[in-house]
This record gives C-alpha cells, structure tokens and sequence, in this order.
C-alpha cells in the first residue's frame, strides 16, 4: 500500500515537472500568487458588475459606491501583475534594477490605495447621512455572509503567508486582498443591519463606527506600503553605492 501510495506521488510529480507552468504553480509561491490573481480577477469584476446592477435596480448610492470599489481593486491587481511584467521587460535581466522598478510599483499600489481609501470614505459617510442601505433576501444576506467569511479568512492567511516573502508584487496583491475583505466586511454588516436590525440609532452608529474603522486600517495599510517602499528603494540605493 506504502509503496502504491509513493508511485502515485512520484507519477504526479512527474507529470507536474513536465511544464514550466505547473512547475512553477506548484513550486514558487509567489509565480502561484499571480497565477491565482489572474483567476480571481474575473470573480472580483464580476461582483463588482453584480453591486452597480443591484444599485441601479435600488437607486442605492451606498452599493454603486461599492461596485466601483471592487471593480478599481480589481484593476489595481491587473495592474501589479503588469507593473511586474513591465519591471522584467525594462531590466532587461538586471536584478537590481528590475528590484526597484518592482518597489516603485509597490509604492504606486499604496498611493492608489490610499486615494481610494480617501473617496471611500466619502461614500461611507453619504451612507450613514442617508440613512440604511437596501435589504438583501435573507437567504441572500446569508450567503454573502458565508463568502465574506471566507475572503477575511482567506485574506488573513495570505497576508501572513506574504510577509515571508521577499517579493513586492506578491506582498501588493495580498494587501489589496485585505483592503478588499475590509469593506467586504463593513458591506456585510451593512446589509445585515438593513435585513435584520430595523431602523434604531445604535444600528446606525454601528455602521458608522465599523465604516470609520475599515477606512482608517485601510489607510494605515497604504501609508505602510508607501513608507515600506520609500525604506527599502533607499536601502537598495545604498547598497549599490556602497558596491561602487
């Protein structure tokens, strides 16, 4: 049975190693983080089409705030995966420089994340003016409250995960991952208050409360990002002065 169990293993190593791309999808974790960016793109854009429709059914400010959320986090991965590709190109197989261009890219991310952020917060705060947003059917509350469960868990394990690696475009993609399951967050309890917790004032101040947490530990993450890169582009400055 020991042995039956081994040959099979070895056969899918085997068969894994054949191509360049299941090699690296199985051995590198951050070629791995890309290729699984490029899936999920197509599932973050389609809830982000999913939101603007839902506003333009409810004439809700609150949601079509949302889908333009989703859908420029969304681009803003598509974007790290072609800053990295464009980062290859221009270095023209010069590690150094293709390590700058990378972490010029990373600091780019932060600032877009932190403009976002900013406007988020203007949409957060038309939210609580205006009162609750749309009710969801309960069994669609319920749903989404599963989904946004597994992204936060999800999104926590990756950010755990890309903080061993050294890799900036990984360590983008995975913050803008939190900075997604934040407002997914924030989006659930919203729809949970307007399904099941009626029209009381602490319900509201919940939402405004749980709203100005999300934007601030988002834009925590940004300034990080930018200060992080700012760190690291003059460490790899001074290393290559110091090799001169």
């Amino acid at each position: 049975m020991k042995n039956g169990k081994g040959g099979f293993k070895q056969r899918v190593k085997a068969a894994i190693d054949k191509r360049n791309f299941t090699r690296n999808l199985a051995g590198n974790y951050g070629y791995r983080t890309v290729a699984i960016t490029c899936v999920t793109f197509a599932i973050n854009a389609a809830y982000a089409a999913f939101n603007i429709v839902f506003a333009a059914i409810t004439l809700s400010v609150w949601y079509a705030s949302l889908g333009g959320y989703y859908l420029i986090l969304s681009l803003m991965r598509g974007g790290v995966i072609a800053g990295d590709r464009r980062a290859k190109r221009k270095a023209a197989g010069d590690g150094r420089l293709q390590a700058e261009y990378r972490l010029k890219n990373y600091r780019f991310c932060g600032c877009a994340l932190f403009v976002l952020e900013v406007a988020m917060a203007g949409a957060v705060t038309v939210m609580i003016v205006m009162g609750k947003p749309t009710k969801y059917s309960e069994v669609m509350a319920i749903v989404f409250a599963a989904y946004t469960t597994y992204k936060v868990t999800l999104a926590i394990v990756n950010i755990v995960k890309a903080k061993k690696q050294d890799e900036p475009q990984v360590q983008a993609i995975r913050n803008i991952g939190l900075a997604d399951a934040a407002i997914s967050l924030l989006s659930l309890q919203t729809a949970m208050v307007a399904t099941f917790g009626g029209e009381s004032t602490s319900m509201t101040i919940l939402n405004a409360v749980m709203g100005a947490a999300v934007c601030v530990v988002t834009i925590c993450i940004a300034i990080i990002m930018i200060v992080n890169a700012n760190v690291r582009l003059k460490r790899l400055k001074y290393d290559i002065q110091e090799q001169l």
